[in-house]
């Protein structure tokens, strides 16, 4: 009969005990005893030694996701490898044929390649000890070109005053695209977002914007879209009017607009710099009175128009 003992309260009545899956804490001092008819021997003893094993971690640089045709550097990262290390690499799980030390690199990857390492320590345990990395999966992104387009938001000629909207529609140009907006060539201080408006643009101001793509692999990094002049009503009359231009009075207007010299049936509109009409009527004699006195202060357009397609537009002040 035999009587074992050891580390982390082991205990055992075999000859030849195992322990599997060694941890540290089995380490140390095992004793023996064995007992024969009633008669126990002497106590017999060994020292065991858990040593950490070998161990290996893959690293890819500059990353796992590169450009078609970049090189990729594969590092591995041993562990308690002893003094001669053997390293083996693979890809898609086939040896690479000369890859023996312990970087690999490679321009050739194409997308989803999975590349990993082996290592044999020998002399750490009690026999050759093989550990497997990690598995590096590759991003081989293409090479794209990137663009960006820009619309308006109203696009017709609209009053002075009136809040102009743009806005950029990226291709290629990853999460994150970053937006500078420029007019008539100059960059606008704040305008970097991929929408932009303002009130205060002038008649012919070109609007553009430059984006830089944050996709991983532009060719170029920036794109240049297209420019957008816009129009705006200047002061003044606008329209095709065969007949003697009516007199308009007072502008700027307090509580009252006169208008004369139009023929009945004119149409006659006040429009707001949001495009809303605020006053709509049709004259009913050659000089008719609009009532402001309800209107906000600011900037509107008298829209006059005939049945014979005549039509003229004149910026009116609400003080």
């Amino acid at each position: 009969v035999y009587n074992w003992s050891g580390p982390a309260g082991f205990g055992s009545g075999v000859q030849n005990p195992l322990r599997p899956v060694a941890t540290a804490a089995m380490a140390g001092t095992y004793y023996v005893t064995a007992t024969v008819n009633g008669c126990v021997s002497a106590q017999g003893s060994t020292v065991v030694s858990v040593i950490t094993a070998p161990n290996i971690n893959l690293y890819p640089s500059p990353n796992d996701s590169i450009c078609a045709g970049n090189t990729v550097t594969f590092t591995a990262t041993p562990s308690n490898a002893g003094s001669n290390p053997q390293y083996r690499w693979y890809r898609n799980n086939n040896p690479v044929v000369g890859a023996s030390g312990v970087s690999y690199a490679t321009s050739s990857a194409v997308d989803n390649d999975e590349y990993y390492v082996t290592l044999t320590a020998t002399g750490v345990c009690a026999n050759p000890f093989t550990d497997t990395s990690n598995i590096i999966k590759m991003r081989v992104l293409p090479w794209l070109a990137p663009a960006v387009s820009i619309t308006a938001n109203p696009t017709t000629t609209v009053p002075s005053g009136t809040m102009i909207n743009f806005t950029a529609t990226p291709v290629n140009g990853g999460l994150k695209p970053k937006y500078q907006w420029t007019r008539n060539g100059a960059n606008i201080g704040g305008a970097i977002s991929d929408i932009w408006g303002a009130s205060t643009l002038s008649n012919g101001d070109d609007i553009c914007v430059i984006m830089t793509s944050n996709y991983l692999c532009p060719n170029p990094a920036t794109a240049k879209s297209n420019c957008i002049k816009v129009s705006i009503e200047t002061t003044g009359i606008k329209g095709i009017w065969k007949h003697t231009t009516p007199d308009i009075y007072p502008n700027p207007a307090k509580d009252k607009l006169i208008i004369e010299g139009i023929s009945k049936g004119t149409r006659i509109q006040l429009i707001d710099v949001l495009g809303r009409t605020v006053i709509n009527q049709t004259a009913i004699q050659e000089t008719e009175v609009l009532n402001t006195n309800h209107l906000i202060p600011g900037n509107y357009i008298l829209q006059l128009s005939t049945e014979q397609g005549e039509r003229m537009r004149v910026k009116i002040t609400k003080e």
